[in-house]
Order: structure tokens, then C-alpha cells, then sequence
């Protein structure tokens, strides 16, 4: 599936670009990092399901629980959103695995005013639903939830555009413990940005990825996490050889490791300009696109 590095040093380098972000990833394949378990629908989590007079309540707890850090409504909407299909399948694997797993979520330490953000860490947390989340898994579970990775830059990425994403990655800090299992969950996931860069924190540190799962994500079902092999191969050819060495220069690592869902954004976007008449090439409008991002 993935290109050895004997043959990326055959690849053509992108000739032109400037280094927007030093976001280094880890290769994929391990196990547990294939997919994101996705516990319900984005509608589910945000009550608009139920009838009209529930939902407006149900909007009422959604919005203390996500904005306002209220962990009652926190609770009781992580306990409406909970697959009990998914559930039995993280149990399993925790029974499979040999060494006790650690529940880990991406979280801000609200502490260090050297970190990137760190007015919102003064004023602490408002989204309450990961953090409950985790609670939830680790008393079902019989687990740790761990405190000691955190989030040390880029707190919030809910209104970031995708190339802001792509180029302001979080980046994580804190002890990993070597040799451990950990299970990776957040309430929801757009691209897969966040839960990427903590899943290659853990695994550079020594640590391993048993689960990843969220509590919401579109229509509710599993997501590839991992770029799959169709996915990098219409990547490949919608821009060229030149993609790799671009994306390598500007973001800080291969497109190898690009989440399935970060990878299929870039397949979209290389149609978008194809009439363009001045002649430019798709890597040369991504790579346009992104440093407009970076400077906006």
C-alpha cells in the first residue's frame, strides 16, 4: 500500500514552495488505526432527531454540553449517542490485548502560557463531550483515562477552513507510556486531523493504537482512517508526480499519511479550477491554495 523510502527518493520534488508547517506523521499500519468506530449521526449527537418540542431541549444540552463545559449535559449526551454494537467491539479487543489499554482524547493543558492559544487555556474548557466520553468508556470498561497528553498549540479548529486545517495541525505533548495500548476517541471528526496527529504523537513516543472512536461523524457510520489504497492512487494521478514532494515541503509530511477523508478533499479540489485558463496545473493550485490559507 505505502511507497518505500528508497523509492520517494525517486520521486520529483515540487521545485517551488515554501514550508508553511513541520507536521511530522507516522506511518500507517498498526493495529487498531485502520478505521474510526463511529458510535451515531452528527444529527443524533446534536438532538435533531427527536420531535420538535424535544428538540429544542435536547439543542438546550447539546449546546451546554459543547460550549459551556456542562459535564451534567455532557453526560447525558454521550449516554444518548452510545452504540452498543461499537461498544462490544472496543470491548473486545481490550479482552484481546495483552497489557491494560489507557483512554487518551485531545485536550488542551490549560496551563503553559507559552502554548499557542493560550487565552482560551486560561479561561479553561468549554467542550465537555470528550471528556465524558472518555469517562463513560474507561467506567465501562474498567480502563484509565490518561492526563498526561495533552494539546500544547492550536486549541480550536472547529471554524478553521480545510487548508487552515491541513496547515495548523494541533500538536501534542506529555509522556507516552512505551509498549502501551491506548484508545483514541473525540466526539466528533471532520477529516481526521487532530485524531492523526495524536495517533503519531503516541505511536513516535512507543506507544500503540488498539481503537480509535468518536461519538458522531456524518450519517453515523465507520470511517477509514488510514488513506486507502484506491483513495492514494486517484491522489496520485490527479495531480501528478509531484504531489509527494510538495506535500512533504509545505506541510511536513507525506501524503502516504493523509487520513482516507484528508485525501479524498484533495482529490476534490484538484477539479476545481480545471477551466482555469491561465494554464495552471492542479499542484500548482494546491500549492497557490494553501499559501493563500497560511497568509489570510
Amino acid at each position: 500500500m505505502y511507497t518505500s523510502n528508497a523509492a520517494r527518493l525517486n520521486e520529483p520534488e515540487a521545485t517551488t514552495f515554501t514550508r508553511l508547517a513541520d507536521h511530522p506523521r507516522e506511518p500507517w499500519g498498526h493495529f487498531g488505526d485502520d478505521r474510526i468506530l463511529v458510535h451515531s449521526t452528527l444529527d443524533r449527537l446534536r438532538g435533531l432527531v427527536f420531535s420538535k418540542r424535544a428538540r429544542q431541549a435536547w439543542a438546550l444540552q447539546y449546546q451546554e454540553a459543547k460550549h459551556r463545559f456542562n459535564r451534567e449535559a455532557s453526560r447525558n449526551v454521550v449516554q444518548n449517542c452510545i452504540s452498543e454494537d461499537v461498544y462490544e467491539d472496543i470491548l473486545y479487543r481490550v479482552m484481546q490485548a495483552e497489557d491494560d489499554p489507557v483512554i487518551v482524547h485531545p485536550h488542551p493543558s490549560f496551563a503553559d502560557p507559552d502554548h499557542d492559544g493560550y487565552e482560551v487555556q486560561r479561561r479553561g474548557p468549554t467542550n465537555a463531550l470528550p471528556f465524558d466520553f472518555a469517562d463513560y468508556l474507561a467506567a465501562r470498561l474498567g480502563l484509565e483515562v490518561d492526563t498526561e497528553i495533552v494539546q500544547a498549540g492550536r486549541v480550536g479548529r472547529t471554524d478553521m477552513s480545510r487548508e487552515q486545517r491541513f496547515i495548523w495541525q494541533p500538536i501534542f505533548t506529555g509522556r507516552v507510556r512505551r509498549g502501551t495500548p491506548y484508545i483514541l476517541c473525540d466526539d466528533v471528526c471532520t477529516i481526521g486531523g487532530t485524531l492523526a496527529a495524536l495517533r503519531s504523537y503516541i505511536v513516535r513516543n512507543g506507544g500503540t493504537i488498539l481503537a480509535v472512536t468518536t461519538l458522531a461523524h456524518g450519517k453515523g457510520v465507520h470511517q477509514t482512517f488510514a488513506i486507502a489504497p484506491q483513495t492514494a492512487t486517484v491522489l496520485q494521478s490527479a495531480y501528478g508526480p509531484g504531489l509527494n514532494g510538495l506535500w512533504r515541503g509545505m506541510i511536513g509530511h507525506d501524503t502516504y499519511c493523509l487520513t482516507d477523508a484528508e485525501g479524498r478533499v484533495l482529490v476534490r479540489w484538484s477539479a476545481e479550477g480545471a477551466t482555469d485558463r491561465s494554464g495552471s496545473t492542479p499542484l500548482q493550485r494546491l500549492r497557490d491554495r494553501l499559501t493563500q490559507a497560511a497568509t489570510s
